[in-house]
């Protein structure tokens, strides 16, 4: 439940940043901002007490915590204009994806 959420606010943000801010600048891959997404992503795996990993289940964590995760990153640094809180974004993002791995919502595990 904490991992849909979380991927619905990063879809608002994404596209709250895209209404804001021209689409036809330059773009620029966050790397630095994935890295800080994936590095959540492991340490939010460890704090959950390390489930096994399915596929399918790594592969939403990945892609909403990773590639999505750093996107509004991004997104967040445009519309705030301050470095903390893109990495703040990144942090939560990250950690947050890890609990697609569970087999059971966290509320209820």
């Amino acid at each position: 439940m904490i991992a849909i959420a979380v991927a619905v606010m990063q879809v608002v943000v994404i596209l709250i940043h895209r209404r804001r801010h021209d689409a036809t600048g330059p773009r620029v891959t966050p790397w630095a901002y994935m890295a800080a997404c994936l590095g959540a992503c492991v340490v939010g795996w460890l704090i959950i007490g390390r489930p096994t990993i399915e596929w399918g289940d790594l592969f939403l964590a990945l892609v909403f915590g990773v590639l999505i995760g750093s996107e509004t990153a991004r997104s967040v640094e445009d519309l705030s204009g301050r470095a903390w809180a893109a990495w703040a974004t990144a942090a939560v993002c990250g950690a947050a994806s890890a609990t697609w791995l569970l087999q059971n919502p966290l509320p209820f595990t």
